[in-house]
């Protein structure tokens, strides 16, 4: 019975039973493999015991939660997601699944991990050089190191198309010259900045360590809701 037919199957009745989650009041477990319904449960498990009890605090002061880095270190969980070699490249229904739970327990540690996960590594991965991969995704597997992504900015939010950052090659490297605003890990360890080259005015990423000179981060104080 193909994933169409098991959820019209629910909802027509043929199946009647208990489920103990508003997530999954259509059974939607039967959709998955055991190996993702254990890897759900075991992540729910996790933001549970080393999130859950603390993350409050942390949210009423709208500070970085520095506490979950260590036990997400010891549980290997970002480096599943990562392609192999440098991670175990866990297919993409578990990773939803895995975002999914630990937004279940709290938004803001669930956008700390997929910005880092989805939105930088997954860059790197998709777009880096061979030497890029090798200097950056082990690290960021491993949590070593944190990465944000640098897209947004004051004048013209997430349009790419009239990004105003720009970037001009010089010698030994590259000048960027530019603001981005609502960066999640914008304070991090590394960044990946969108600009618009002056040149060719062609769009590119670039990873910039944000300990370099020129860079400057500040923290928004005073936001609602994700933190």
């Amino acid at each position: 019975m193909n994933r169409i037919s098991i959820v019209q199957n629910h909802l027509d009745g043929g199946k009647k039973s208990y489920v103990d989650s508003a997530y999954d009041f259509l059974s939607f477990d039967d959709l998955l493999t055991p190996a993702q319904i254990s890897l759900r449960k075991s992540v729910r498990e996790f933001m549970e015991r080393e999130v859950a009890p603390h993350i409050n605090e942390y949210v009423d002061k709208a500070e970085f939660p520095e506490f979950v880095l260590q036990p997400l270190r010891e549980s290997g969980l970002v480096k599943k997601f990562v392609e192999r070699p440098y991670g175990e490249g866990l297919d993409a229904t578990s990773l939803a699944l895995t975002i999914m739970e630990i937004a279940r327990v709290d938004v803001s540690v669930m956008t700390m991990i997929s910005s880092h996960l989805l939105l930088v590594v997954k860059t790197i991965e998709l777009f880096g050089s061979d030497d890029q991969k090798q200097r950056f995704l082990g690290k960021l597997a491993n949590l070593d190191m944190i990465g944000g992504w640098g897209l947004t900015e004051i004048n013209v939010g997430s349009d790419a198309s009239n990004l105003q950052t720009t970037v001009t090659k010089v010698p030994g490297g590259y000048r960027l010259n530019g603001n981005k605003r609502w960066i999640g890990n914008g304070n991090r360890d590394i960044l990946i900045v969108w600009a618009r080259d002056t040149e060719t005015n062609k769009v590119g990423a670039f990873i910039v360590n944000m300990k370099s000179e020129g860079v400057t981060s500040t923290v928004i104080k005073n936001k609602l809701a994700l933190r």
